[in-house]
């Protein structure tokens, strides 16, 4: 029997003492695509594919959507063009069933989209008090939803760590999709794309960093 689940947090549930599937079945966590499998499988050169990963985050159904000749933001403005494009309600349905009765949740991840943020950053952003905002906190964690890390020149400090999102495509839907569904909805998608096109340079030089940090990682192991 395969069980086949998106919530990684209740996967693992199943297989703890106590429930029925305990000691009985062997976990396989599959991955998105890496930037190097969304290069090759896009025929794009680095500066491009990263860009593409940074909008779809690797998932299989978003790279399949891509085009011959498309640049990233050639991608982005055809999906932005269909009300009920994966690129826009893939997210949706993500939130929906990660975090259905976590509302605090849902805040705060939308806080940190907008970048890394600090702990007291995302409180004064939320308005949520601290313990709140760590229970808040530790359910993202659960779900895989966002990472902790620390500034490589930073000393172990409780306000230094910053959070940010795991997937780059959350990230990239929180940033400069969510908050413009309205538009969307009411079919100005250039206005979108502008306003994307615009931020780009400085979204891209911090969403990048994590991508960064996750392949030392795994050239160190």
């Amino acid at each position: 029997m395969i069980l086949v689940g998106s919530d990684i947090s209740v996967m693992e549930a199943l297989g703890e003492y106590g429930r029925p599937l305990f000691g009985r079945f062997r976990e396989l966590v599959l991955p998105p695509l890496s930037p190097s499998e969304v290069a090759r499988i896009l025929g794009l050169g680095a500066s491009e594919a990263l860009d593409a990963y940074l909008v779809t985050g690797g998932f299989p159904r978003l790279v399949s959507l891509w085009r011959d000749d498309e640049t990233p933001m050639d991608f982005v403005r055809r999906e932005l063009g269909e009300v009920a494009a994966p690129l826009i309600v893939t997210a949706e349905r993500v939130l929906g069933a990660e975090l259905p009765a976590h509302l605090a949740a849902r805040d705060v991840l939308r806080a940190i989209g907008a970048g890394e943020r600090s702990f007291d950053a995302i409180g004064r952003d939320v308005g949520l008090s601290a313990t709140t905002l760590e229970r808040s906190l530790a359910v993202l964690d659960a779900k895989r939803l966002t990472m902790r890390s620390l500034p490589y020149s930073s000393r172990p400090n409780p306000r230094t760590p910053r959070y940010v999102l795991a997937d780059p495509y959350l990230r990239f839907w929180l940033r400069f999709v969510g908050p413009n569904l309205d538009l969307l909805s009411r079919r100005r998608p250039e206005l979108v794309v502008d306003r994307i096109q615009s931020a780009w340079l400085t979204y891209r030089g911090k969403a990048i960093e994590p991508i960064v940090r996750g392949v030392r990682r795994a050239s160190s192991a």
